[in-house]
C-alpha cells in the first residue's frame, strides 16, 4: 500500500501503460494484441489480477512460515 495520498490508480494506470508500450514496440505484435483483446471478455484483466494477488499471497505466506521456523 502506498502511503496516504498517493494515487494508486493513477500508478497502476502509468504501469499499464508502460506493459502496453512493449507489448506495442513491435509492428509485426500489434496486429496480435489486438486480436488477442478482441477476444477477451469485459472483466478478464481485473479476474487475472485477483488470481496473482491470491497467487502472490499464498506464495509469500508460505516463504513467511519457512522464514519464521528458521528464527
Amino acid at each position: 500500500m502506498l502511503p496516504t495520498g498517493h494515487d494508486e490508480e493513477r500508478l497502476l494506470e502509468a504501469m499499464g501503460q508502460e506493459t502496453a508500450n512493449i507489448h506495442m514496440g513491435s509492428k509485426r505484435a500489434i496486429a496480435t494484441v489486438k486480436r488477442d483483446l478482441s477476444k477477451r471478455r469485459d472483466g478478464w484483466l481485473h479476474a487475472a489480477a485477483r488470481s496473482m494477488v491470491r497467487a502472490m499471497t499464498e506464495d509469500w505466506q508460505g516463504w513467511r512460515a519457512v522464514e519464521g521456523q528458521r528464527n
